[in-house]
Protein backbone atom coordinates (compact mmCIF):
# COMPACT_ATOMS: atom_id res chain seq x y z
CA UNK A 1 0.00 0.00 0.00
CA UNK A 2 3.05 2.41 0.66
CA UNK A 3 5.38 1.27 -1.27
CA UNK A 4 3.47 -0.11 -4.30
CA UNK A 5 2.18 2.97 -6.01
CA UNK A 6 -1.64 2.61 -4.65
CA UNK A 7 -2.99 6.45 -3.40
CA UNK A 8 -1.94 5.85 -0.28
CA UNK A 9 1.75 6.57 -0.81
CA UNK A 10 0.89 10.29 -1.64
CA UNK A 11 -1.25 10.94 1.57
CA UNK A 12 -0.97 12.13 4.98
CA UNK A 13 -3.14 11.05 6.63
CA UNK A 14 -5.15 7.35 5.98
CA UNK A 15 -8.29 6.35 7.29
CA UNK A 16 -8.67 2.69 8.91
CA UNK A 17 -12.32 2.00 8.60
CA UNK A 18 -13.63 -0.34 11.80
CA UNK A 19 -10.13 -0.13 13.91
CA UNK A 20 -10.09 2.41 16.34
CA UNK A 21 -7.82 4.75 18.52
CA UNK A 22 -6.53 2.49 21.12
CA UNK A 23 -6.55 -0.75 19.16
CA UNK A 24 -4.10 0.56 16.27
CA UNK A 25 -2.34 2.31 19.29
CA UNK A 26 -1.82 -0.85 20.94
CA UNK A 27 -0.93 -2.93 17.95
CA UNK A 28 1.65 -0.31 16.94
CA UNK A 29 2.99 -0.40 20.42
CA UNK A 30 3.24 -4.27 19.61
CA UNK A 31 4.59 -4.08 16.19
CA UNK A 32 7.46 -2.04 17.91
CA UNK A 33 7.81 -3.74 21.19
CA UNK A 34 6.79 -6.86 20.90
CA UNK A 35 4.89 -6.05 24.00
CA UNK A 36 0.73 -6.28 24.58
CA UNK A 37 -1.08 -4.85 27.14
CA UNK A 38 -4.83 -6.03 27.41
CA UNK A 39 -7.23 -5.59 29.65
CA UNK A 40 -10.99 -6.89 29.38
CA UNK A 41 -12.38 -3.51 28.89
CA UNK A 42 -10.04 -3.87 25.24
CA UNK A 43 -9.74 -6.86 24.27
CA UNK A 44 -12.53 -7.55 22.26
CA UNK A 45 -11.67 -4.02 19.86
CA UNK A 46 -7.96 -4.92 20.10
CA UNK A 47 -8.76 -8.48 18.73
CA UNK A 48 -11.29 -7.04 15.87
CA UNK A 49 -8.35 -4.62 14.71
CA UNK A 50 -5.98 -7.47 14.85
CA UNK A 51 -8.30 -10.09 13.16
CA UNK A 52 -8.88 -6.84 10.08
CA UNK A 53 -4.91 -6.26 9.97
CA UNK A 54 -4.13 -9.88 10.18
CA UNK A 55 -2.02 -9.69 12.96
CA UNK A 56 -1.42 -12.98 13.88
CA UNK A 57 0.10 -12.89 16.78
CA UNK A 58 -1.82 -10.42 18.52
CA UNK A 59 -4.96 -12.40 17.42
CA UNK A 60 -3.30 -15.34 19.39
CA UNK A 61 -2.62 -13.38 22.70
CA UNK A 62 -6.24 -12.05 22.28
CA UNK A 63 -6.97 -15.70 22.28
CA UNK A 64 -4.97 -16.77 25.10
CA UNK A 65 -6.19 -13.46 27.60
CA UNK A 66 -9.80 -14.54 27.00
CA UNK A 67 -9.33 -18.20 27.46
CA UNK A 68 -7.41 -17.67 30.37
CA UNK A 69 -10.33 -15.46 31.63
CA UNK A 70 -12.78 -18.10 30.72
CA UNK A 71 -15.47 -19.19 33.06
CA UNK A 72 -19.22 -20.45 33.19
CA UNK A 73 -20.42 -16.58 33.43
CA UNK A 74 -18.61 -15.84 30.23
CA UNK A 75 -18.27 -19.27 27.97
CA UNK A 76 -21.27 -17.78 25.93
CA UNK A 77 -19.70 -14.22 24.82
CA UNK A 78 -16.19 -15.90 24.68
CA UNK A 79 -17.71 -18.45 22.38
CA UNK A 80 -19.49 -15.52 19.98
CA UNK A 81 -16.10 -13.91 19.58
CA UNK A 82 -14.80 -17.24 18.32
CA UNK A 83 -17.84 -17.98 15.84
CA UNK A 84 -17.47 -14.24 14.74
CA UNK A 85 -13.16 -13.84 14.06
CA UNK A 86 -13.45 -17.56 13.00
CA UNK A 87 -10.91 -18.70 15.91
CA UNK A 88 -10.64 -22.13 15.33
CA UNK A 89 -7.39 -22.17 18.22
CA UNK A 90 -9.95 -20.70 20.24
CA UNK A 91 -12.96 -22.46 19.75
CA UNK A 92 -11.03 -25.45 20.69
CA UNK A 93 -10.27 -24.35 24.24
CA UNK A 94 -13.60 -23.39 24.70
CA UNK A 95 -14.63 -27.26 23.37
CA UNK A 96 -12.03 -28.05 26.03
CA UNK A 97 -12.78 -26.55 28.77
CA UNK A 98 -16.33 -27.66 28.94
CA UNK A 99 -14.96 -31.64 28.08
CA UNK A 100 -13.12 -31.22 31.43
CA UNK A 101 -15.92 -29.45 33.33
CA UNK A 102 -19.48 -30.86 32.12
CA UNK A 103 -20.38 -32.45 35.33
CA UNK A 104 -20.19 -28.65 37.05
CA UNK A 105 -21.07 -26.83 33.97
CA UNK A 106 -23.66 -28.90 33.33
CA UNK A 107 -25.62 -27.53 36.59
CA UNK A 108 -25.60 -23.55 35.29
CA UNK A 109 -28.42 -22.06 33.74
CA UNK A 110 -25.39 -20.57 30.66
CA UNK A 111 -25.37 -24.53 29.49
CA UNK A 112 -29.16 -24.50 28.79
CA UNK A 113 -28.23 -21.55 26.49
CA UNK A 114 -25.51 -23.14 24.39
CA UNK A 115 -26.58 -24.46 20.99
CA UNK A 116 -27.60 -27.98 20.52
CA UNK A 117 -25.24 -29.33 18.15
CA UNK A 118 -22.70 -28.16 20.68
CA UNK A 119 -24.02 -29.85 23.60
CA UNK A 120 -24.61 -32.59 21.12
CA UNK A 121 -20.78 -32.69 20.27
CA UNK A 122 -19.25 -32.34 23.51
CA UNK A 123 -21.73 -35.52 25.18
CA UNK A 124 -20.60 -37.69 22.66
CA UNK A 125 -16.81 -36.95 22.34
CA UNK A 126 -14.77 -39.89 23.68
CA UNK A 127 -12.76 -37.40 25.11
CA UNK A 128 -15.48 -36.47 27.24
CA UNK A 129 -14.15 -36.35 31.02
CA UNK A 130 -16.34 -38.07 33.34
CA UNK A 131 -16.45 -41.24 35.54
CA UNK A 132 -19.63 -42.82 34.33
CA UNK A 133 -22.03 -42.79 31.62
CA UNK A 134 -24.86 -41.66 34.10
CA UNK A 135 -22.79 -38.18 35.00
CA UNK A 136 -23.23 -37.81 30.92
CA UNK A 137 -26.78 -39.14 31.24
CA UNK A 138 -27.44 -36.38 33.89
CA UNK A 139 -25.41 -33.55 31.76
CA UNK A 140 -28.13 -34.49 28.74
CA UNK A 141 -31.09 -33.56 30.89
CA UNK A 142 -29.25 -30.65 33.02
CA UNK A 143 -29.75 -29.43 29.42
CA UNK A 144 -33.80 -29.63 29.22
CA UNK A 145 -34.07 -29.39 33.03
CA UNK A 146 -32.46 -28.04 36.30
CA UNK A 147 -30.51 -29.60 38.80
CA UNK A 148 -33.31 -29.46 41.32
CA UNK A 149 -35.82 -31.39 38.88
CA UNK A 150 -33.13 -34.09 37.71
CA UNK A 151 -32.34 -34.79 41.12
CA UNK A 152 -36.11 -34.70 42.76
CA UNK A 153 -37.21 -37.02 39.68
CA UNK A 154 -39.70 -34.59 37.90
CA UNK A 155 -38.47 -35.42 34.36
CA UNK A 156 -40.12 -36.74 31.01
CA UNK A 157 -38.43 -39.02 29.06
CA UNK A 158 -39.67 -39.22 25.51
Amino acid sequence: MFAGGLREMQQTEIPVHGVTYTAMTKLLDFIYTSELELDLDTVQEVLCAATLLQVQDVIGFCCDFLFSWLDDDNILEVEKLADIYGLNQLGEKIRSYLLKNIQTFSRTPVYRKLPPEKILSVLSSNDLEVNSENEVFEAALHYHYTPEQVEKDEVCLQ
